[in-house]
């Protein structure tokens, strides 16, 4: 998943929201426990909704573009109630990129074209991006043995 629509609140009715837009959603509610790598239990401070707008992989940020605006074009009337849905403390598309940032590259920046900035600011939705470390999933795994051992 490269990139995710998140819809959050601490009083966000998830449950109603999911059902009034009747997208395929995955929900947390506020106190569920944050599953992860640390040992330390954690609640969601946060009732959340969220979906996969795009599978491309994290190194094409282009077609996790396109496949973003197809979803929010696609959707649009039934995310309209984004803006008037009460309790949403925010919304936003994260776009997750491979950093290519080394010794040889020390900058990366990202274009968004107008008709997503347009289209995310009628539906009142930010964007957003996380760079990832190339080898992010060999350094995870490997944390995670030490901690198992």
């Amino acid at each position: 998943m490269s990139c995710i629509l998140s819809i959050l609140g601490e009083n966000f009715d998830v449950d109603q929201f999911v059902n009034k837009t009747n997208i395929s959603f995955s929900i947390r509610h506020r106190g569920d426990i944050i599953s992860g790598t640390s040992p330390i239990v954690r609640k969601s401070k946060f009732s959340m909704a969220s979906i996969s707008t795009s599978e491309k992989n994290y190194c094409n940020i282009t077609n996790q573009i396109e496949e973003t605006l197809d979803f929010l074009i696609k959707h649009k009337k039934k995310l309209q109630i984004i803006n008037t849905f009460p309790s949403i403390d925010f919304a936003t598309v994260n776009f997750g990129i491979d950093s290519t940032i080394d010794e040889e590259h020390l900058t990366q920046s990202f274009y968004f074209p107008l008709e997503l900035i347009k289209i995310c600011a009628e539906l009142g939705i930010s964007i957003e991006t996380t760079l990832y470390k190339n080898d992010m999933e060999i350094i995870l795994e490997k944390k995670h043995k030490k901690k198992s051992i």
